[in-house]
């Protein structure tokens, strides 16, 4: 079973750009900004969630550990891939923002580690998850379509 990296990368797209608007308004109508830590975590947990439903939705068995294992990691490589061409665009237009990400790159090293070992493992149990959870309607409800 495998997850279809195009509609993970729509889904996960449609999710960063939905989650930074409610940050955008959230701070326009109160003047509280949005946590980041839901934004690296929100749009992959809601990606790999509606994977895992849409497996669930054809016949066979579940994920394997090492299959959702593996699929996370692909997954992960499309936030990596969407994350690099979403922030060469700005870097490479702005030249006071190019240098304050490379001012540090030890700690911008660390931090990117940290945020895409959260989103690695947000991928891989939202996707058993989804699956699980997707399945456990099914049966209640008889649908197997």
């Amino acid at each position: 079973m495998e997850v279809n990296l195009k509609r993970y990368a729509l889904v996960y797209v449609a999710s960063a750009v939905g989650v930074a608007l409610c940050g955008i308004v959230l701070d326009a109508l109160t003047g509280l900004g949005g946590g980041s830590g839901i934004s690296t975590l929100l749009p992959p947990a809601i990606a790999a969630l509606y994977e895992g439903q849409k497996a669930a939705d054809q016949p066979g068995p579940p994920f394997t550990s090492s299959q959702a294992w593996r699929e996370a990691r692909r997954m992960t490589l499309v936030v990596l891939a969407v994350s690099v061409i979403f922030l060469a665009v700005p870097m490479a237009l702005n030249p006071e923002l190019r240098a304050m990400v490379f001012s540090a790159p030890g700690v911008l090293g660390l931090f990117l580690a940290v945020a895409f070992a959260a989103v690695f493992l947000a991928n891989r149990f939202a996707l058993t998850w989804g699956f699980r959870n997707r399945r456990a309607v099914l049966a209640k409800t008889g649908d197997r379509s």
